[in-house]
């Protein structure tokens, strides 16, 4: 998960952090301003007001439920996060950089031969393949994180199938948020059903719009071609009519004039 920090003191912090033998930090969802459309895309100006905000007034931004996350690269202001458990947000210690206290916190207990989490985790799985065959861009991630899962379970794959449906961040949050296994499980499966039908959707486009540029192509090339005859038969053509007129003109005087 790459990281633009603007915050030089939390880049500080967090370069100092990379060095020690536990290189980890939280990161924690911004909520969106009150009355605002979290699907709009925002400006500039909305997106700098973050930054200028320290101590409690950014920490009542953020979503207390986030993610412990390893950090593997510092380059310039880009931070590479991995992330590796969820943590929620108890006290607040430094205000500046922002710096808190965390719980850990754990699924809860489930049957792991529990019909409906079964059923359920088939269907996520069968979705994701389908959605594999469509969309490219995804096999990089899937092999990107599957390289880092561990062990593979169902509270994984519930997490596995929301990181890289590419949802709406909010719904993304309530998986994150979501303790129950069973209710993660199917939250992400509408998110992949979600994305299969975008990824249906934009096959169809790119097919409809191939069509109608081959389609375009077929006429600007026989367009061409048939330029290139009338090129070559227009003098023929001409000196066809030439000749007929000719003879016409000069038969009652008995002349005939080979070409």
């Amino acid at each position: 998960m790459p990281i633009h920090v603007k915050d030089p003191k939390l880049l500080q912090a967090l370069v100092e952090n990379s060095k020690r033998s536990g290189p980890y930090a939280g990161a924690f969802l911004v909520k969106d301003d009150e009355g605002t459309n979290p699907n709009a895309v925002t400006n500039s100006e909305s997106d700098n007001s973050i930054h200028d905000l320290k101590g409690k007034e950014l920490l009542k931004r953020l979503h207390d439920v986030g993610t412990l996350a390893q950090i593997t690269r510092i380059q310039g202001d880009l931070v590479v996060l991995l992330g590796h458990h969820r943590v929620q947000i108890t006290e607040m210690v430094v205000e500046d950089p922002l710096t808190v206290k965390v719980d850990h916190l754990k699924e809860m207990p489930y049957d792991k031969d529990d019909d409906v989490i079964k059923a359920t985790s088939f269907e996520v799985i069968s979705t994701l393949r389908d959605v594999l065959k469509t969309n490219t861009l995804w096999k990089d991630q899937v092999q990107t994180y599957t390289q880092h899962m561990g062990d593979f379970n169902y509270p994984r794959l519930a997490d596995f199938g929301a990181a890289i449906s590419g949802a709406n961040k909010l719904l993304c949050q309530e998986v994150l948020e979501e303790l129950d296994v069973c209710k993660r499980l199917k939250l992400t499966l509408q998110l992949v059903k979600r994305e299969l039908e975008i990824s249906k959707l934009q096959e169809s486009i790119a097919k409809t719009i191939e069509e109608k540029v081959t389609g375009e192509q077929r006429r600007y090339w026989l367009n061409e071609l048939l330029k290139a005859i009338k090129k070559v038969v227009q003098p023929l053509f001409s000196f066809c009519f030439f000749r007929i007129y000719l003879a016409s003109r000069i038969h009652d005087d008995e002349l005939y004039i080979s070409f």
